[in-house]
């Protein structure tokens, strides 16, 4: 997994099309596990995926009309791996986690 800056999450999304693999939140890392399993599906074919519509300061907004928030409260890091990019935020000893499946345009 290589970290990389809130920039480059945007830009990677801004350029791909892409899907909402899992989100959700734990009381420890789980990066480790969250690395293993995206191994696992790491040749699937994903259909529907979306392309960024919109980018703002505090979010992104997609071609199927959901969004990504950017919160303010808590530590955050990005991560690419492979063909997918994870978002990271740490808050009051939680860890949340958002992974996105990426392809090219």
């Amino acid at each position: 997994m290589k970290k990389i800056t809130k920039k480059e999450f945007i830009a990677k999304l801004k350029d791909s099309q892409n899907v909402l693999i899992t989100s959700g939140s734990a009381r420890s890392d789980k990066k480790e596990q969250i690395k293993k399993s995206l191994l696992l599906i790491a040749d699937e074919n994903f259909d529907g995926c979306r392309t960024v519509k919109k980018v703002q300061s505090n979010g992104i907004q997609f071609s199927n009309d959901s969004w990504i928030y950017f919160d303010t409260v808590g530590e955050h890091s990005y991560y690419t791996f492979g063909s997918f990019l994870i978002a990271e935020t740490v808050n009051d000893g939680y860890y949340s986690y958002i992974v996105y499946f990426v392809k090219p345009l």
